[in-house]
């Protein structure tokens, strides 16, 4: 399914199955503010591909981008928040996020509680301003824990050297338990 370009448009994409496809969804020049909501995106080559000029938001709730060969979600200069839903199973990574992207998977920040478990890497960043994590809830642990298969790889362009990425309340390994509070 492509959306090719959303210049001067918020749009909202509702309770849509993009499956079988190269690109489950794939939309490009997002200059608003959009949503993705209550859709599912899989058994495609790449579940969705998000592009910006401007470095708009794109909300995605409470949807499943699974099994998907590649990548999960790519996000290129977006600042991205994930609610409630999943990223797991896909062949590569989970989160593919480029180029001054923010990726938002933290409570704290109204995102969160999303199953980014069984990609051989959870999040892979290139580039990036920042990803936020604390309070996630997150799943973020690959099911097999393989030697050598990092969670979260790549490089943070606006964060300081040598601060920590608070990261509290996720689930790294298969047997960690976490609570929402």
């Amino acid at each position: 399914f492509v959306f090719n370009t959303f210049i001067n448009c918020e749009t909202s994409v509702n309770n849509i199955t993009f499956s079988n496809n190269t690109y489950g969804l794939y939309a490009m020049q997002l200059d608003n503010a959009s949503t993705i909501n209550n859709c599912q995106a899989n058994y495609n080559t790449y579940g969705m591909y998000l592009a910006s000029g401007s470095g708009t938001t794109i909300d995605i709730k409470n949807t499943n981008v699974d099994a998907n060969d590649y990548i999960g979600i790519c996000a290129e200069n977006i600042s991205l928040n994930i609610r409630c839903g999943s990223v797991k199973n896909n062949g590569t990574w989970g989160i593919y996020i480029l180029n001054n992207s923010i990726l938002n998977i933290s409570s704290l920040l109204n995102a969160g509680y999303v199953d980014v478990s069984g990609n051989f890497r959870a999040i892979s960043a290139d580039n990036v301003n920042s990803i936020y994590l604390d309070a996630g809830y997150n799943y973020l642990a690959n099911d097999e824990d393989y030697a050598g298969n990092l969670i979260i790889q790549g490089t943070l362009i606006n964060h300081p050297c040598y601060t920590p990425l608070i990261a509290d309340n996720n689930k790294w390994h298969i047997n960690d338990l976490i609570e929402p509070a």
